[in-house]
């Protein structure tokens, strides 16, 4: 797959808005289009400063954003994932989503 970004931006945009309006609707139930469209755009900053630019992989980070929080990459647990240079882009998201599911399992 390609990257995130250029021409494919807003396609990408709008595609991954629907996403999170199935897949977290609680999440994004009172947002305007513009605030959610805000919301991935800055996921995908977020993803390609930490080297992750496939697009499915970057879907999944905006997912885990709504999980988890907008400033997700700022969170202790999920910095040292994503700056770790060992690990590649794909191993970055499954770890996030290990960690974020086994919090929201014990909740």
């Amino acid at each position: 797959m390609g990257e995130v970004g250029g021409e494919k931006l807003d396609a990408f945009v709008s595609a991954t808005t629907a996403f999170l309006r199935t897949e977290v609707p609680e999440v994004v139930e009172h947002a305007s289009e513009e605030e959610i469209s805000a919301f991935v755009r800055q996921g995908v900053g977020q993803a390609a400063a930490n080297s992750i630019s496939d697009p499915y992989l970057v879907q999944q980070y905006v997912l885990f954003m709504a999980w988890a929080g907008a400033d997700l990459s700022a969170q202790p647990w999920a910095a040292a994932i994503l700056s770790d240079t060992q690990l590649s882009p794909e191993t970055k998201i499954f770890e996030l989503e290990d960690y974020i599911l086994s919090q929201r399992g014990s909740a």
